[in-house]
């Protein structure tokens, strides 16, 4: 049972991220953490690894969710393929798409008969005091957060106290691993979008575009090559893309901004759809939509429209990240994330 419990616990961590390798992370002056480029994260030799001994078997369940816009098979996924090669344990996975996860979650306390481990289900303050403190069913993770076995979860305590007490329940245990969302995203943060270097190299590009002039000429340059392509991927109502075009044009806001938000400008506050500027960016949008850079339906799409046309093959650039849709490694190995834009307007 206590050879159990450490197998568990182990790969929660690394699930977790909270047992990754710190010498790969450091922490700089002006408050922001740094990753080693050539530290190799995935290729690292770790002494516990792997986990199951030859002749042995071990499976763990565990309970996940999923976006109802990326319904995926998790064996499907590269990480679960890598981490059951790598530790040699078997998972039995269910995974819960997030519109039936409240009743899933409920329904699983209910019986008491809980999986092995359960990831990034979003347990609420009520629920842990519940089922942790008051009905003993979810283990303390107290005795084993220390610099041995999660030197990057207690870095990060160290540095962000508030982290820790916020994952501390009133009885004093830690019931579950932290997930701190949004507390580093500054006004000019930019969510991840990517490009189809296949279609790059069909139209003779070596590097992702660094102005919004190139990004433009590459989005019809695909056109020319495809016409069958859209290749600005998205949907007025889910992972627009046009906070893209706006960043490259000087509105630092977030990726959930398209004009309506406030943004800054010019170290101003500014409105964008106040701002002359802005005419500039429909004149953009517009052109798009005419010639057929943009999808048709763009004001009509939802999330699952979006990324049918993803998994279809049919996008140039897809303002989200390509593996949640297309899970087969040949499918979006050949996608890669690019920076921000500057333009005539920004230089930045």
């Amino acid at each position: 049972m206590k050879k159990l419990l450490s197998l568990v616990l182990a790969v929660a961590m690394l699930v977790m991220s909270g047992a990754a390798f710190a010498e790969g992370l450091t922490y700089a002056s002006d408050g922001l953490y740094v990753y080693n480029p050539d530290y190799d994260y995935m290729a690292t030799d770790c002494n516990s690894w792997p986990l199951v001994g030859e002749g042995e078997s071990l499976t763990l369940s565990v309970f996940t969710h999923m976006e109802d816009a990326h319904p995926t098979d998790p064996h499907d996924l590269h990480f679960w393929q890598w981490l059951e090669a790598q530790t040699g344990v078997t998972f039995e996975i269910e995974q819960v798409l997030d519109s039936a996860l409240s009743e899933r979650k409920n329904l699983l306390f209910a019986s008491a008969d809980l999986p092995d481990i359960m990831l990034c289900i979003g347990l609420t303050t009520t629920e842990v005091m519940n089922y942790g403190a008051g009905e003993g069913l979810l283990l303390d993770y107290t005795p084993y957060i220390n610099e041995e076995l999660m030197p990057n979860l207690c870095l990060v305590f160290d540095e962000f106290p508030i982290f820790r007490a916020n994952a501390t329940a009133a009885d004093g245990a830690v019931y579950t691993l932290p997930s701190n969302r949004g507390y580093f995203s500054p006004y000019g943060e930019s969510d991840r979008i990517f490009i189809d270097t296949n279609r790059m190299e069909a139209v003779g590009l070596t590097e992702p575009p660094k102005t919004l002039d190139d990004f433009i000429a590459m989005l019809y340059a695909f056109k020319e090559a495809d016409p069958d392509c859209i290749p600005l991927g998205g949907a007025n109502d889910s992972m627009n893309p046009g906070y893209y075009i706006l960043n490259a044009m000087g509105f630092l806001g977030n990726s959930a901004n398209y004009g309506t938000k406030i943004t800054v400008r010019d170290g101003e506050a500014v409105l964008p759809v106040g701002d002359p500027l802005f005419k500039e960016y429909l004149k953009i949008m517009h052109q798009f939509y005419e010639d057929g850079i943009i999808a048709n339906s763009f004001f009509t799409d939802d999330g699952t429209a979006v990324n049918a046309k993803m998994s279809e093959g049919k996008l140039g650039v897809y303002p989200f990240v390509p593996f949640t849709v297309t899970p087969a490694e040949e499918d979006y190995s050949h996608w890669v994330s690019f920076t921000p834009l500057t333009s005539q307007w920004n230089d930045k």
